[in-house]
């Protein structure tokens, strides 16, 4: 980390040297001077307000749901079908999949800064995001950065598919019974004669009603579909499905080692983190702790030409992230982390006219440093 921030100064201040060499005396006077926003009434005409941005881990958790439904002729499965292997009780199981860490960057209302020019020059070109998270300088495309699905972390049950019998095709046969086992017994009949039809093809012996091997296999795949439904009100009916949910968390050096993210529970599902019901799943957050420079050394030349009126940008902290479900891990992950990082300031010959910059709008670090091209940069001397 140290390391890291000595390359950024470093580099830096090599491009503050070459800006300042090649700066006229138009460019000396283009000086701009950045102060910190304590409330929107600092937010003053003149000059234009943007944020450093906040870090916010995403976890996206995936589920499996199985719903299971009992068949209405389940007691009778084994005399008419010979079925042992039935359901016999209407449940819903839950069972966590995987866990997997990303970020997304929004702005930090508590670190926002003015920016207003001196010297009656014109302010650079700035990029700003649409909440006003600081993204480039300089005529250069502002960077995208990373976008993430918008769901929110309070998302509401997930809607499951219902279960029931109302789509089993039972014909009057069946439907005229007075009672469970007569119907029962009917719908059994029915399946006996589903197979004896479906052999009947098989064998060829009823081919010659058929105009092609489209209808064949159409007529195929219907008697399939009946007897599975059929079969459906003696062995039940059960479903899976794949439920996401989405939580949030901003880790900063007062965030708890061990938090709880949620509760879970195998019958409910997701429960909130102060219901006991449910089995708490744990975010571990581990902040580091590396020793970091300060901005500028007192005695640097940088700093007394330019006494910290620059742009404020974030050299980002690291975070080590671990998602634990009753002591087995989910999912790992360290990230970048504006909020845990360092906020530096640019000298001022970095936003002289020629010099653009780039910044992470999720971490605020800064990502690129150049110079413009000349415009007479590629015209020969006559």
């Amino acid at each position: 980390m140290t390391g890291t921030i000595k390359s950024t100064l470093a580099a830096l201040a090599l491009m503050a040297l070459a800006a300042g060499a090649g700066a006229s005396a138009q460019t000396k006077n283009a000086a701009i001077t950045v102060s910190a926003v304590g409330t929107d009434a600092d937010e003053a005409n003149g000059g234009f307000v943007y944020a450093l941005p906040q870090t916010v881990v995403r976890f996206r958790v995936e589920v499996e749901v199985t719903r299971r439904k009992v068949g209405p002729f389940y007691r009778y499965s084994k005399k008419y079908l010979n079925i042992d292997n039935v359901i016999t009780d209407d449940e819903t199981q839950w069972k966590l999949k995987s866990v997997s860490i990303d970020t997304r960057g929004t702005a930090d209302r508590s670190r926002r800064f003015r920016v207003a020019p001196t010297g009656g020059a014109p302010l650079p070109l700035f990029g700003l995001t649409p909440e006003g998270v600081l993204a480039s300088v300089g005529s250069v495309p502002m960077p995208a950065g990373r976008q993430l699905d918008a769901a929110p972390a309070d998302a509401s049950e997930p809607d499951l598919a219902e279960l029931d019998f109302d789509d089993v095709p039972l014909d009057n046969s069946v439907l005229t019974k007075t009672s469970t086992a007569a119907m029962a017994e009917e719908t059994a009949f029915a399946i006996y004669r589903i197979r004896q039809q479906r052999m009947s093809l098989l064998n060829g012996e009823a081919q010659s009603h058929l105009p092609d091997a489209e209808s064949y296999a159409t007529v195929l795949g219907r008697l399939d579909e009946v007897e599975r439904q059929y079969v459906s009100l003696f062995a039940g009916k059960e479903v899976r499905q794949t439920v996401v949910r989405y939580f949030e968390l901003v880790p900063d050096r007062f965030t708890p080692a061990s938090t709880v993210l949620f509760r879970f529970s195998t019958q409910k599902g997701f429960l909130d983190v102060m219901d006991l019901n449910g089995t708490p799943v744990y975010a571990d957050i581990t902040v580091s702790t590396d020793q970091r420079l300060s901005e500028l050394p007192a005695t640097s030349k940088l700093r007394k030409q330019s006494p910290l009126t620059g742009l404020r940008y974030v050299v980002p902290g690291r975070v080590a992230i671990k998602v634990i479900d009753r002591n087995i891990p989910m999912a790992e992950k360290t990230v970048d982390c504006a909020q845990t990082g360092q906020v530096v300031t640019l000298p001022q010959s970095m936003t002289a006219p020629g010099v653009s910059l780039t910044f992470d709008t999720t971490t605020g670090a800064l990502l690129t440093v150049g110079m413009e091209p000349r415009p007479d940069a590629g015209k020969k001397m006559k």
